[in-house]
């Protein structure tokens, strides 16, 4: 096992908006943290600065910036544990490794456990890891809302992740995008497996694309628009053009109208000047004028019948002025309103454990995506959340139904709130 820790505080840390060595030094060598010991300093201590000097909101604001500190410090562990150990207590878990991170922080293992991926078992495995084990006992179970079905990509440290999808090998983004490079990290795709989104309600939305095309930003994902919530919007193309982006909606109900509200943007932004409607007989042709842009929005009236499968295509846009990168912000719609009622987006945890029929001692863990207050990235254009990015509230709108164990014992809620 790990016996050393090596901290290098001369880390370029700029570059990438790495946490600063000052911060990190403090918490490992002179916080309080169980099972390091004292460390060992080499070299001078130096003030790390940034190789392009700047100011930025933890300079300004935390007074451990600027400290002094040895190039390298190596921190021994005083209670290493073996390479190869014997496990007696078998904890199953749904989802990845970022679940059992967040189990940790909760309390529920101490790296004691010998821990098995719910994932990384077929079903038959799952029965016998759950059943009885050689001790006479079933293992425990920790289920999680990691392992999610979602877009990745690699050109950044920050606004890697996309939205949660709705699970299998599928990809729910309609168009392609060569960004989107997933690593999967067991070789089931199955949806059982993954913490995945289920739109319910009469109208499910699905788009061309979201957000930036260097940056993912679920905050902005097609459901946004149908969620019956004027404040959260589906938007696309910001900085690039928005000709040709569309969003598609699968309509359950029959419907005569729909109401189109794009989302309140400074004066001058780029808005949606023009749109074509497919999936209802002959293509639709609308000019959007003032009424998209405030109050409920500007109605069409058209002939939808039930299992409609409508596009809505941006065929044309204003021209910010000054036209400049940051003023051609995204556009898109905060509400698309066809007289039924909301979409209601729930997050549904994996199954494949629950559903296995035992009655073990269940955890469930659920962590909101959170964003550092002092490292918040700028937004600009329709549906901006700067300076405060509403990004940290997007992926745990509703808990769905699997996480309601009627059939169990009582169970004892905690939470941590920042």
């Amino acid at each position: 096992g790990v016996d050393t820790i090596w901290l290098a505080n001369d880390v370029q840390f700029d570059r990438f908006r790495l946490a600063r060595p000052e911060l990190v030094a403090d918490v490992l060598a002179h916080g309080d943290v169980k099972g390091l010991g004292e460390p060992t300093s080499f070299g001078e201590p130096t003030v790390m600065l940034p190789r392009v000097p700047y100011i930025d909101e933890q300079l300004l604001g935390d007074s451990r910036i600027g400290t002094a500190l040895a190039p390298v410090q190596l921190l021994p562990v005083s209670e290493s544990v073996p390479t190869v150990r014997v496990k007696d207590e078998i904890v199953v878990v749904s989802g990845s490794g970022d679940g059992l991170v967040d189990a940790a922080g909760a309390g529920l293992i101490d790296g004691a456990e010998l821990i098995r991926y719910s994932a990384s078992l077929d079903s038959a495995e799952i029965a016998e890891a759950l059943g009885t084990t050689t001790l006479g006992k079933g293992a425990s179970l920790i289920v999680t809302d990691s392992n999610r079905d979602r877009a990745h990509h690699w050109r950044s440290s920050q606004d890697v992740h996309g939205a949660t999808e709705s699970g299998g090998p599928e990809v729910d983004v309609l168009r392609f995008e060569s960004a989107d490079q997933r690593l999967p990290v067991f070789a089931t795709g199955e949806a059982a497996a993954q913490t995945v989104a289920i739109q319910d309600g009469p109208v499910r939305a699905a788009a061309s694309a979201y957000g930036e095309p260097f940056a993912y930003l679920p905050e902005h994902r097609p459901v946004m628009a149908i969620d019956g919530d004027p404040t959260t919007s589906w938007v696309v193309a910001d900085r690039s053009s928005a000709l040709g982006e569309f969003i598609r909606l699968d309509v359950s109900s029959d419907f005569d109208h729909i109401t189109l509200r794009q989302p309140d943007s400074a004066s001058g932004t780029r808005v949606i000047t023009d749109i074509r409607i497919d999936g209802l007989g002959d293509p639709i042709r609308v000019a959007l004028d003032g009424r998209s842009l405030a109050g409920d929005g500007q109605r069409i009236d058209v002939e939808g019948a039930a299992d409609s499968t409508v596009d809505i295509v941006i065929t044309g846009t204003s021209a910010p002025q000054p036209p400049i990168a940051d003023a051609i912000g995204a556009v898109g719609f905060a509400e698309i309103e066809l007289g039924l009622a909301p979409t209601v987006e729930v997050i549904r945890v994996p199954t494949d454990a629950t559903d296995a029929g035992f009655d073990n001692p269940t955890s469930y863990v659920f962590s909101r995506l959170r964003a550092d207050a002092q490292d918040v990235p700028e937004r600009s254009g329709a549906g901006s959340q700067s300076p405060v990015r509403r990004g940290c509230r997007h992926d745990i709108q509703h808990l769905g139904d699997s996480a309601r164990r009627p059939e169990r014992g009582g169970s004892t809620p905690c939470g941590t709130v920042r």
